[in-house]
Order: structure tokens, then sequence, then C-alpha cells
């Protein structure tokens, strides 16, 4: 900082005048050329002599930011439960029917991905038909995709069912399946059983007031639901949550 020197009231006109021109040349000394001020926000100079501005210094933070922060995608996955197996990974049947229940449970997407297909296979098939697969946000409150199976007519067989490139970011996520109509097949869920994930003081279900992971909900029927709300899942203790895999 420039040091100014105060003219006293007592100091003569040609003392004034010297400290006039001192004050003067410490400000002249001490000021930066805007020549010097650099509003590139690439900070491509790369200078020892060049001042990088306030505007420039964000761009160029929010931009790396911006770049560092581009997370690893994938091309398939398969989603593993949130609610983890007891003999981890373990899956089993899980009957289909009724057409006023989906069976909902929370799935990790570790990567995110560009979904074009969800497939799901069979087991048994009792009633043939089709299935509401649907995709929630961790919330409930965002569907990402909602979707009915062709016709399921054959146990022991993978369906797939197209979707329409839904981008799914790295998180977790509340799947949904629904049988519509009088469809009753049966398919395959991720499995969990036993303490702590009992019906009695599940770690999964019995935090009051906080999202059940994993059960059923009552919906209209052959209708897929737009929102979810987590806390008023009716917990389930076994399996709920469908085995799928999410192709690009």
């Amino acid at each position: 900082m420039a040091t100014i020197t105060t003219i006293a009231s007592t100091d003569q006109p040609s003392a004034s005048r010297t400290v006039i021109n001192n004050n003067f040349t410490n400000l002249n000394d001490d000021k930066i050329e805007t020549s010097v001020l650099d509003t590139d926000g690439t900070l491509a100079a790369d200078s020892d002599a060049k001042v990088a501005t306030q505007k420039a210094t964000k761009t160029y933070v929010d931009t790396s930011i911006g770049d560092a922060a581009t997370l690893p995608t994938c091309l398939t996955v398969i989603p593993m439960p949130a609610v983890p197996s007891n003999n981890d990974p373990m899956t089993q049947i899980i009957a289909l029917s009724g057409n006023t229940t989906a069976h909902i449970g929370q799935v990790v997407i570790p990567f995110a991905i560009t979904a074009n297909t969800i497939t799901i296979r069979t087991s048994t098939i009792s009633v043939a038909g089709t299935c509401i697969l649907s995709l929630f946000s961790e919330d409930g409150q965002t569907r990402l995709f909602s979707v009915t199976t062709g016709n399921i007519t054959t146990g022991s067989t993978l369906y797939t069912t197209a979707l329409s490139a839904v981008e799914i970011p790295a998180g977790i996520y509340y799947l949904s399946v629904q049988p519509v109509s009088t469809t009753n097949i049966s398919s395959y869920a991720w499995y969990n059983y036993l303490t702590p994930f009992s019906t009695t003081e599940g770690m999964q279900s019995d935090i009051a007031g906080k999202p059940v992971m994993q059960g059923t909900v009552t919906v209209t029927a052959d209708t897929a639901p737009t929102t979810l709300t987590p806390a008023s899942i009716s917990e389930s203790a076994t399996r709920e949550t469908l085995v799928i895999r999410l192709d690009n």
C-alpha cells in the first residue's frame, strides 16, 4: 500500500509541494497497470507477469471443478440391493400377482448409465401377462422411467424391455415391479433374512419416520405411481427387490 504523508496546517508551501509530489510518486509506484490484468478464463498465458481478474479466476475454477466432477460411466450394470443379503449375493423367487400391489426395493447403481434396455429373468408362469417396471429417485419424488414388459409367457427365460435412453446418474434408487391385470408369474429378487433385517426392529424399515428400504405399496390397478413416499412403504423382511440388468 502506498505511503501517504499528510500535509500539516503549519507546513510551508514549499514543503507541501514536496509532500504532494512524494505522495503521487508513491501512488504511481504501487498502482496496478490495467495491461497486466488477464481476463482469460483459461489462464492460457501461464505468465508470472499477469494477474488474473476475479472473473477469470472464477471461470477457471468452475471449469476445473466441472471437469474433475465428471464421474465414470458404464454400459451394463446389475444393480445390487441397498439391503444386503446375509449370504451376499443371494436370490430367491418372488411371486408377482395382484395388480394393485407394487413390490419396491432400494438398489445401488454405482456408475452413471444411459439405459436403453431393462432385463428380468422369470422362474415360473401361472398366468401369462405383463409387468410394469419403474425406477424412482431415492426420495421417491422423481420417476426416472416406467415401462411395461412384453407378454411374459415362459419360465426360466430372460425378458428384455426397451427404455428411451434414460440418463441414470450413480446413486440410490427405488425399483418397483407390479403385475398387470391377471398376470401371475414368479421372478427373481434379492434375498435377505434374519437379524438385523427381520420385521421386528429391522434395520431396513423400523427407524421411526425414516424411509423403508424395501416392501410393498398399494397402487391403482395397472397404473404405475408417479411418486413414492418411502416412509410409507409396507415393510418386508425377505425379498421385494427385483433382480434386473440395465444396458446401454
